[in-house]
């Protein structure tokens, strides 16, 4: 994943129609109101944000698992506009890296594109991300991140706050647990997953050479 980044912001009920996205997801949207007019909460989303150029298996997996969590009503895939660590030259447009995820993602009826963030454009930061599905869905949601991008986390921006606001999950890798104890005070929960030797960069480099990315 993305280090800080995996996040958006404002306009999480559009559907992407500057880039021509059909069939987007609404994105933390309350399944109704009650008698009292009260938004009924469907369940707790996992948002699962980074550039995703490209998307790959071992980011399914993961989203797979982190569904089964108790409470979960949906996976938001959340694509990032411009990583605040990246350059725009680096990585593949906005456009094409949502249009990955949503083939990725098709036939998985709990996971679900959120154009949060490309629809809000500049810099992409997390508790952007956190607050406005919170306030969309009415349940404070689940945070995804890799392994790599907990070690940036007391790095980015108002950590304590995405602490705070959001139940932040990792996947369980080595060294993973010792950060979590000695930086994070123990408030980062971690979930079993396959561990998938596979990263955005080496299927850039595999499709660069022509060797098959099927499967991937």
């Amino acid at each position: 994943m993305a280090g800080e980044g995996e996040g958006g912001a404002r306009g999480a009920s559009r559907t992407l129609p500057r880039i021509g996205l059909d069939g987007a997801a609404r994105v933390g949207a309350p399944a109704g109101k009650g008698e009292d007019g009260a938004a009924v909460v469907r369940g707790r989303a996992v948002i699962f944000g980074g550039t995703f150029d490209p998307i790959h298996v071992a980011h399914l997996v993961l989203g797979e698992c982190a569904s089964e969590l108790p409470g979960v009503s949906e996976v938001l895939f959340v694509p990032a506009a411009r990583p605040p660590h990246k350059r725009e030259e680096e990585i593949s447009g906005a456009a094409d890296r949502a249009r990955m995820v949503l083939l990725a993602i098709d036939g998985n009826a709990r996971f679900r594109f959120s154009p949060i963030e490309i629809d809000r454009r500049g810099p992409s930061f997390a508790i952007d991300t956190i607050r406005e599905v919170a306030e969309k869905s009415g349940a404070r949601p689940f945070y995804l991140i890799g392994a790599d991008s907990l070690f940036d986390l007391p790095l980015w921006r108002s950590p304590e706050a995405i602490l705070e606001e959001a139940e932040v999950i990792v996947a369980e890798r080595p060294g993973a647990e010792a950060l979590e104890t000695s930086v994070l005070g123990g408030r980062v929960g971690r979930i079993s997953a396959p561990r998938i030797d596979l990263s955005s960069t080496e299927i850039r480099a595999r499709a660069g050479r022509g060797a098959s990315i099927r499967y991937l």
